[in-house]
């Protein structure tokens, strides 16, 4: 598996998390995710992904915005922050 479809992955993974974080229902459809910041990072070792700075998650009809996110790919659990 190449360093980019992880990212992929690690990515869609933290849109599903954020959006059920926020308390909105997790989308059940094949829209594409995406995910931007001003920074993201993600860190091999312990699996989790953390984008700060301008976050926007959208899939959809669904979206959450923040300043600050992270994601566990380890135990599938994140974190949106901020406004």
């Amino acid at each position: 598996m190449t360093k980019r479809n992880i990212c992929r992955g690690v990515l869609l993974l933290l849109a599903a998390g954020a959006v059920c974080t926020a308390g909105l229902a997790a989308p059940q459809n094949a829209d594409p995710t995406n995910l931007t910041a001003d920074r993201l990072t993600y860190d091999t070792r312990t699996g989790v992904v953390t984008a700060e700075g301008g976050v926007h998650v959208d899939q959809g009809t669904g979206k959450i915005e923040g300043a600050r996110a992270t994601y566990n790919t380890k135990t599938q659990e994140g974190t949106i922050e901020g406004n």
